[in-house]
């Protein structure tokens, strides 16, 4: 539809009103892509997530070389209970490391202990660790005095782990399930709520 409009006085321009089809066609293609997006970043977290898991299963696998420890930090903070059941105050920690490697004459460095959502040292139930657990865990007795052992990854050295496995692979398979569920349903409240 073309209307004429008077601007300047005397002078006369062709105005072009919009469609409003096209202006419909828009905001579904807007719809559309804001969906695809919903669900490409779900995909995104659930795909960070299983490659975690399937990075420390194929790390069993690796080669190992001899480490050096670089850094050794025991970071500790007190937690309470709001529990009536469970009276008191814990005192957690976890670790941090770092720790070079050399393969083939290029030396690497890391901070990686395990594969997970979690870089720090945590007991086999993805749990954090008391201090005394941690000064008489394995791990850190080697660590400490520089008897450990890194595997690599041989297509990437530069990817390195000390202990293989994910830790806590059920909280992992969770959380992949937990992640695309949510994007699913955002996707479909987005498109139900714009009808």
């Amino acid at each position: 539809m073309r209307v004429k409009c008077s601007i300047w006085g005397d002078r006369r321009f062709t105005c072009t009103r919009v469609n409003r089809s096209i202006t419909s066609w828009a905001e579904q293609k807007r719809e559309e892509m804001m969906v695809i997006l919903i669900i490409t970043i779900s995909t995104a977290i659930s795909g960070y997530l299983l490659l975690q898991i399937v990075l420390g299963r194929s790390a069993e696998s690796w080669p190992t070389t001899n480490g050096s420890l670089e850094k050794f930090n025991l970071r500790k903070w007190t937690v309470s209970s709001k529990f009536p059941s469970i009276q008191g105050e814990a005192e957690q920690c976890v670790v941090n490391v770092k720790y070079s490697y050399e393969v083939d004459g290029t030396v690497y460095r890391s901070r990686r202990i395990n594969f997970g959502v979690d870089k720090y040292y945590l007991s086999p139930q993805g749990l954090y660790q008391t201090p005394e657990e941690v000064e008489n865990d394995e791990l850190t007795k080697r660590l400490k005095n520089n008897e450990f052992k890194v595997r690599y990854w041989p297509c990437f050295p530069s990817v390195a782990v000390l202990i293989p496995g994910a830790i806590s692979k059920k909280k992992h398979y969770t959380a992949i399930i937990f992640v695309m569920a949510t994007g699913i349903l955002l996707a479909l409240t987005y498109t139900l709520a714009l009808k």
